[in-house]
């Protein structure tokens, strides 16, 4: 064999005296009658022997595969792609044929009249309110603190409702009765 790169002749893989790599044994282009080396030549695109089609496994001989086509060496697009896969077959019933009817029982027997559960307290202290009430209660300052913001407000200005609100949110701080702004009773 001769080195292409210092014409030397030599035997084995690599140019004794430059080191250079042997070159590949040459083949004669069956198309075109160069020749190459290699798998393919570089001149006319033919493989050097028979190929594997990528697509079909079939083994021929040229550049274009007989059975489906495909250039020798290459693999098609659509081979990479997987095959399609079943599509689900998806039923959708709406008929909306119910009648909407409510089958759900009230099992809340503690709820009182305002609608809040009769367990639940108010985090509002009655004793605060209380003193509040007796102390600031023609201002309506007691109302504020439970959060009746609009009836604190109206107290303020009308004197506790000219002293007769007063004297009812006592009694009924006294007696129990009076609730804070979400309807919950004074602990």
């Amino acid at each position: 064999m001769k080195c292409e790169n210092c014409g030397n002749e030599f035997e084995g893989k690599f140019c004794p005296n430059c080191g250079v790599p042997a070159p590949e044994s040459l083949s004669v282009c069956k198309s075109c009658g160069k020749e190459f080396a290699g798998r393919f030549c570089p001149h006319c695109g033919a493989p050097a022997g028979p190929v594997t089609c990528l697509r079909c496994g079939r083994e021929f001989e040229g550049r274009f595969c007989p059975s489906c086509g495909t250039p020798a060496g290459e693999a098609p697009a659509s081979a990479a792609v997987p095959p399609a896969q079943a599509v689900p077959n998806i039923i959708i019933n709406n008929d909306n044929s119910s009648k909407n009817i409510n089958t759900n029982a009230n099992l809340n027997q503690n709820v009182s009249q305002t609608g809040y559960d009769a367990g639940y307290r108010s985090r509002k202290s009655r004793v605060a309110a209380l003193i509040l009430c007796i102390i600031f209660g023609v201002l309506g300052i007691h109302r504020f603190y439970v959060g009746k913001v609009g009836t604190g407000i109206l107290y303020f200005f009308t004197g506790g409702l000219f002293g007769i609100g007063w004297l009812v949110d006592i009694i009924t701080i006294v007696t129990g009765s009076f609730r804070d702004n979400l309807g919950f009773p004074l602990v």
